[in-house]
């Protein structure tokens, strides 16, 4: 579950309060800072998160979604799921043309530069067509930015509307 309220952003899954202390198999972390707003709690138990709270940290709620709805195997250190690394994030690409395709744009969904660009070519050519190609930009919106940046990008490199035969995935003639 996701609520969306005037400056808070609140996630909720799976087992949460008292239901985890009846299972000894279920690990829990919690990172509460209440100066900052913010509160993480995740529940896991062999090796995949059943369970979270996210109070106020949307990025790490967008994860934590992706985590729970993939099944994806949790580091061995679970703590890893609620602090983001100290260590300097990469510099933001200067142009999508310096974006590997296999850059995930959209964490909620999955979805990749390549995919984007690849339902480009299909004819989706606008944020909305993309989104319902692709799913991008459907879950928190924290990917609405760099999906319109990649729009206005593929416009100007590739302003040429899809042929059927484009469409297609066949060359012209």
């Amino acid at each position: 579950m996701r609520v969306k309220a005037a400056g808070l952003e609140i996630v909720t899954m799976g087992v949460c309060g008292s239901r985890r202390a009846t299972d000894p198999a279920h690990r829990t972390v919690t990172l509460s800072d209440p100066a900052a707003g913010r509160h993480v709690e995740v529940i896991v138990a062999e090796g995949l998160l059943v369970g979270a709270t996210c109070v106020g940290a949307a990025d790490v709620g967008a994860d934590l979604t992706a985590a729970y709805t993939r099944r994806l195997p949790v580091p061995a250190d679970p703590a890893q799921l609620v602090v983001r690394p100290v260590a300097q994030a990469p510099a933001p690409a200067t142009t999508p043309t310096h974006m590997p395709d296999r850059t995930t744009v959209c964490q909620c969904n999955g979805v990749t530069k390549g995919d984007l660009v690849g339902s480009w070519r299909d004819g989706a050519r606008s944020v909305e067509e993309l989104a319902r190609a692709t799913r991008a930009t459907t879950g928190c919106g924290g990917c609405t930015d760099v999906v319109c940046g990649l729009v206005d990008w593929l416009a100007s490199a590739d302003p040429e509307e899809p042929t059927p035969a484009r469409r297609a995935g066949a060359s012209a003639p």
